[in-house]
């Protein structure tokens, strides 16, 4: 588990695999402990915005219950996808710390659990 924190908002938790998957999606080096600094934020805030209305327009696409148009074509005979949450929805609180950080000037840290 890796814990986000600043002096600007409550720290949270997010699973590694979350984390790294983030990172990547946002060209950034992921290494144990990070932080961002103050000035970095506002081009972050960008990105990870950025990166969420991407992957929710790639979720448009697709059909009802994540399933593509040849599968809405015979919904009953296809097996349902296990729900989970997008990518998208695992940054909402990211963002929302982000911008509180920046709004307060604080840096954002992260520390492994």
């Amino acid at each position: 588990m890796i814990r986000f924190s600043t002096r600007a908002a409550a720290p949270f938790l997010m699973m590694d695999k979350v984390v790294e998957a983030i990172f990547s999606e946002l060209n950034q080096d992921f290494h144990v402990p990070g932080i961002w600094l103050h000035e970095h934020l506002a081009r972050l805030i960008k990105e990870t915005e950025g990166l969420q209305a991407s992957i929710r327009n790639q979720e448009k696409t697709k059909g009802q219950d994540g399933l593509d148009e040849t599968d809405m074509q015979d919904p009953v005979s296809q097996p349902r996808p296990p729900t989970s949450v997008s990518l998208a929805s695992r940054l909402v609180p990211l963002v929302a710390m982000l911008k509180l950080a920046h709004e307060k000037g604080d840096p954002v840290i992260w520390e492994s659990l």
